[in-house]
């Protein structure tokens, strides 16, 4: 199933126009152009931010859970000119709050009451430069003690993992045991509390016991160690063209350790990035980890969503030798194209009852759709397979009424019927066509299709490695 979720807000940050706001423009834009004098390149880069309360509301409205979810980031290009053969675009983390404002950059007099290249807002307020170390949360946080976690044992000298836990705090500490001799740390994999998951603990004493049945038993007891009572994730810039998230450290830290060290966790999301070669230059990205951060944060604290910075990846932005850019659609557009993020999740399910499995050498499939569905609705659609050359026998008189079902690995994808573009693609986990003891069906959120046009269903029957697409007048209209 899906839910199509539209940006709250979209700018260009032009550095050829670095105190033109773009809030209200048709058009994003992404790339570098040569400057004037043409002795440089002038980059553009552009912001696009999503209200992650619509996730949440989705979230409980459908009871799924978010680690079940995927989410894709997508834009459609209007106009791409002189771009490399092979390119990059990054979608980082905006580090900074910005406002979207009313500038559209073919004004004669440039509008500067939002978000541009110099600054996020209006006023003396200027992008973050990675010199400040800014940590987000801000404050840098305080030193937590993790304190009465009692003794454990380990009986045997295999090497692998063991658990230990802490009533009092609620950590849940996984042990790899490497040596019967030598031994000092420990990982966390799962925690609550005022630091993060995969963090470090070190081991005040530990001692080997009396070899018992081969093997050896060890006691070890934690130290009480300082926690930072801060997240890893701090803004980075060079104080215009934007802000941006990055992790340095794992946010632990006690008198023997001068730095974090974040080889023991890696935020996801913080990099997120598609590559172009030869291909269509529409935006489609696995922006999954980004949305999980902004609503689950990052080692139990809140990340806070400012939306995505698109930009050439940084290479691609140093290397003379790549130019050129990508237009696309902003939520200003006046097409069906808007910027969308769509989220993914699986909402299946397959119980045939007493319904028979159709024959896949001879089979015909339709529906009993509305011509027309309401913007605000979510509905199930029901799918009706038959044989295609139905036989009376004693027991079934009308054979041309007699459902059968379409097989569990059956997929749907959804399509405007204008333009033949593709809204939903195939997916073998989240556009499985379920089925009861009815007929198959599927669930559709219609508050994400935009209204007053049709779209047209098309199924994929996969038998063996032959895949059959079915593609009859499934059409119905969205309608306010």
């Amino acid at each position: 199933m899906f839910k199509i979720i539209y940006p709250q807000s979209d700018a260009t940050l032009y550095e050829s126009n670095p105190t033109a706001n773009t809030g209200l423009d048709e058009i994003l834009e992404v790339g570098k152009r040569l400057s004037t004098a043409g002795s440089s390149y002038l980059k553009s880069r552009s912001v696009i931010k999503f209200d992650m309360n619509d996730v949440s509301s989705a979230l409980t409205k459908y009871n799924v859970n978010l680690t079940d979810c995927k989410f894709m980031l997508q834009l459609y290009t209007t106009h791409a000119k002189n771009l490399p053969a092979d390119y990059t675009i990054d979608a980082k983390l905006v580090g900074d709050d910005w406002t979207n404002g009313t500038g559209q950059v073919s004004l004669t007099t440039a509008v500067d009451n939002g978000v541009t290249w110099d600054n996020p807002k209006s006023g003396s307020i200027y992008w973050t430069s990675g010199s400040q170390e800014i940590q987000v949360p801000s404050g840098g946080g305080s030193l937590t003690k993790l304190t009465n976690v009692s003794a454990f044992n380990i009986t045997g000298s295999t090497a692998g993992t063991y658990i230990v836990s802490s009533s009092n705090t609620n950590v849940t500490a996984s042990i790899t045991l490497t040596s019967t001799s030598s031994f000092g740390s420990a990982t966390i994999v799962a925690a609550t509390g005022s630091f993060n998951v995969s963090d470090t603990v070190v081991f005040a004493s530990q001692s080997l016991g009396a070899t018992i049945s081969g093997g050896t038993d060890m006691t070890f007891t934690l130290v009480d160690v300082d926690f930072r009572n801060a997240s890893s994730i701090y803004i980075s810039g060079s104080g215009e063209g934007g802000s941006w998230l990055y992790q340095s450290g794992s946010g632990i830290y006690n008198g023997s350790l001068t730095f974090y060290s974040q080889s023991f966790y890696t935020q996801p999301g913080l990099d997120l990035s598609e590559d172009f070669s030869y291909r269509p230059t529409d935006l489609n990205i696995d922006v999954t980890g980004a949305v999980k951060t902004w609503i689950s944060g990052s080692g139990g604290f809140t990340i806070p969503n400012y939306g995505f910075l698109l930009q050439f990846s940084d290479a691609d932005e140093a290397d003379v030798s790549k130019a050129g850019y990508v237009r696309f659609f902003s939520r200003e557009t006046h097409t069906v194209y808007v910027p969308k993020l769509t989220m993914y999740f699986d909402k299946s399910s397959f119980a045939t009852g007493s319904l028979a499995a159709m024959d896949l050498d001879s089979y015909t499939v339709y529906t009993k759709l509305k011509k027309e569905y309401k913007d605000s609705a979510v509905t199930k659609l029901r799918i009706y397979a038959r044989d295609k050359y139905p036989q009376k026998s004693p027991t079934n008189l009308f054979p041309m009424t007699t459902v059968k079902y379409l097989p569990s690995n059956t997929l749907y994808t959804l399509k405007d019927a204008a333009t033949d573009e593709t809204i939903i693609p195939f997916d073998n986990i989240y556009t499985k066509v379920s089925c009861d003891s009815t007929s198959n069906f599927v669930y559709m959120d219609m508050t994400g299709l935009m209204p007053e046009r049709y779209y047209r269903l098309e199924f994929k029957v996969t038998d063996g490695f032959v895949e059959e697409y079915i593609e009859d007048d499934f059409y119905f209209k969205v309608v306010r």
